[in-house]
């Protein structure tokens, strides 16, 4: 598994407090890719209105900005109900049984998260 790089000092403060590295993933990742899908979503469906016609026009594209906001909205809503909300109360390890799906991959990232 490969290492997480060292957070730069301006971040040192999130590493030794929960609530806030938790606010600043949602405040500086979370809130602004959310913003950017709606414009992500016309800029491809643009695409494909004005391009549609040509042989190396990507059609589908709209389809697939769509799955994959959805995919990421799903994620993001899972972190922050679940992940980031054991991570603020101090939890060190993935639970045993958390609530809806749970693919392995997201519990082995937690534990990696939590170990650091």
């Amino acid at each position: 598994m490969p290492v997480a790089p060292a957070l730069p000092e301006s971040a040192a403060p999130l590493a030794h407090d929960p609530a806030a590295l938790a606010r600043h993933l949602v405040e500086h990742y979370h809130t602004p890719i959310r913003a950017l899908f709606p414009e992500l979503l016309a800029l491809a469906e643009r695409v494909e209105t004005h391009h549609g016609d040509l042989p190396e026009c990507p059609l589908g594209l709209s389809l697939v900005v769509g799955d994959l906001f959805n995919e990421v909205i799903e994620q993001f809503d899972r972190t922050e109900q679940v992940i980031l909300p054991l991570i603020v109360a101090g939890q060190r390890a993935a639970p045993a049984s958390p609530p809806g799906p749970w693919p392995t991959r997201w519990a082995a990232v937690f534990s990696f998260i939590c170990s650091t």
